[in-house]
């Protein structure tokens, strides 16, 4: 399956190449956009993109060779980031995206070459976006998915900017993809075991605790089959499942003060949300408020989106062209009760997004790296529906996007 998976990449070369293009032209636009380039959401002295690029500028002016961490500990604690103090063990704290801009800024000497990066990580993503996607649900649903990544306008832009959430998508959809390969071949090579371990140590390294939860629910669609193939091996299944898990949950209990304060701190991030925002209506604070959960998920596709207000940032650049995400978001939100190809699959990823749902709506950029995901539910709906559903669908984008231009329209006025 890998092998012919490998093959049909070949057929999305043009694909690639234009998402390649369109990102570089993209960067040079922000280049040149004065105040603009120094952050995706316009205010630099609270984005995290602006902040990674300013103490790597200035580990560039203070650092006595590639790796210093006195000048690393210092070239971020100017802006109050502590990270310097936290930067022994990758594994526990996310410092690694900090050092990998601090070394990409100190060999090339320009800021900008972390957007050139990010475009790489951008488009290598789209590869195991495609691999993974073609793998569970077919080639046809693989390159609708692909074609919406590399040419929707929050993908294209978002990934200029100094972010790590490119290289999570990179990591995240490669585990994906192997845990899929495995799950239908019940192959595990010694060469892939090692990509393995690499591509998770780097998610932890830039994401901590809840990359731990995708590790293990990678797990579950590698070693929870039931099918023929998977029949013939199961004492083997057994044991590597059993290793598997026992080493995900010592992890999680090695890293469970993380996780924790991780929660704690974006649960807390809703008191930045005002009482009578939509924002404030659709989060998910306790177990009564799962019944939001449709909504949230619908909302989330859309975000960043804001119309009819000061344009004074690339996101707001976004938020008026993110009303083409209607009909994603509705797609998406209706696969949800639709029949699935591999329900372990699906419910797998879905929860593992839920998560970031519950914690951190309110903050787009801490999802970003998931966008596929709903690009996949749409895809898949549109390419299997038939056309009383796809009829329906289209009705409620209508419906949607109506009422996101009254209620920005009412909300500008007054």
């Amino acid at each position: 399956m890998e092998h012919d998976v490998n093959a049909d990449i070949k057929k999305i070369k043009n694909i690639l190449i234009a998402a390649f293009l369109i990102r570089l032209i993209m960067m040079v636009i922000v280049m040149f956009s004065g105040s603009w380039s120094g952050a995706f959401f316009g205010d630099i002295t609270r984005g995290d993109d602006w902040r990674y690029l300013a103490g790597a500028e200035n580990y560039l002016k203070s650092a006595d060779s590639l790796i210093d961490r006195e000048a690393f500990t210092s070239s971020y604690a100017v802006y109050g980031d502590w990270v310097g103090y936290e930067s022994q063990n990758i594994l526990v704290s996310p410092v690694l995206w900090y050092w990998i801009v601090c070394v990409v800024v100190y060999i090339t000497k320009t800021k900008w070459a972390i957007s050139f990066l990010n475009i790489l990580l951008s488009v290598f993503s789209i590869i195991y976006v495609y691999k993974f996607t073609a793998s569970v649900y077919g080639k046809k649903t693989a390159l609708l998915t692909v074609k919406l990544l590399a040419f929707l306008p929050y993908p294209v832009i978002f990934c200029i900017f100094g972010y790590k959430e490119q290289l999570a998508m990179l990591c995240t959809f490669y585990l994906l993809y192997k845990a899929v390969c495995i799950r239908y071949t019940n192959l595990i090579g010694a060469k892939n075991v090692i990509k393995i371990i690499f591509a998770s140590i780097v998610l932890v390294g830039i994401r901590s605790g809840v990359s731990i939860i995708l590790i293990g629910l990678c797990a579950v669609i590698s070693f929870f089959n039931y099918s023929s193939v998977a029949k013939k091996n199961q004492l083997k299944i057994f044991f590597i499942a059993l290793i598997v898990f026992v080493a995900v949950i010592i992890f999680i209990l090695m890293t469970s003060d993380t996780i924790i304060y991780k929660f704690n701190a974006y649960l807390g991030s809703d008191q930045n949300v005002s009482d009578n925002s939509t924002l404030s209506f659709l989060l998910i604070r306790d177990v009564i408020d799962l019944w939001k959960l449709p909504l949230a998920y619908l909302f989330s596709i859309i975000v960043p989106i804001g119309l009819f207000q000061p344009i004074d940032s690339w996101s707001d650049v976004v938020g008026i062209l993110d009303l083409v995400m209607a009909p994603v978001a509705v797609g998406a939100t209706m696969y949800i009760i639709e029949k699935k190809r591999d329900k372990v699959v699906y419910w797998c990823c879905f929860a593992y997004y839920t998560i970031y749902l519950i914690s951190s709506l309110n903050i787009s950029r801490h999802y970003a790296a998931l966008v596929p995901l709903s690009y996949i539910a749409f895809a898949e709906f549109q390419n299997e529906s038939n056309i009383s559903k796809k009829n329906i669908c289209i009705l409620l984008t209508l419906v949607l996007e109506a009422l996101l231009i009254a209620y920005y329209s009412f909300k500008a006025v007054r």
